[in-house]
């Protein structure tokens, strides 16, 4: 039998109501699954928010605009930006030369 045992961690709520968080398997194995966020809005529970190709996918606390911050990428590689929730879009942020690594 292997570990599936999930985390969840709800990371900001905002003025409208809406829960946003991140869950995933965080056992040190990155083979054992991915990063995932969620949204919970008016009791419907939404799973399996990520960015296209990415298996992590962690966005913070939502805006009354519904407009997050976040990462996506994967255990080696992220790239910063914001997911439009109404939308469902990923928009990436750019890197500038002196930060990256």
């Amino acid at each position: 039998m292997t570990d599936t045992a999930v985390e969840a961690e709800a990371v900001g709520i905002n003025d409208n109501g809406l829960v946003s968080g991140f869950y995933g398997n965080f056992s040190g194995d990155p083979t054992t699954g991915g990063v995932f966020s969620f949204l919970y809005e008016h009791g419907v529970l939404t799973t399996g928010i990520a960015a296209p190709g990415a298996p992590i996918t962690s966005v913070g606390g939502a805006n009354d605009r519904g407009l997050e911050s976040g990462n996506w990428g994967n255990e080696t590689s992220q790239q910063a930006g914001f997911y439009d929730i109404r939308r469902g879009t990923f928009t990436h942020l750019r890197q500038f030369e002196k930060l990256a690594p």
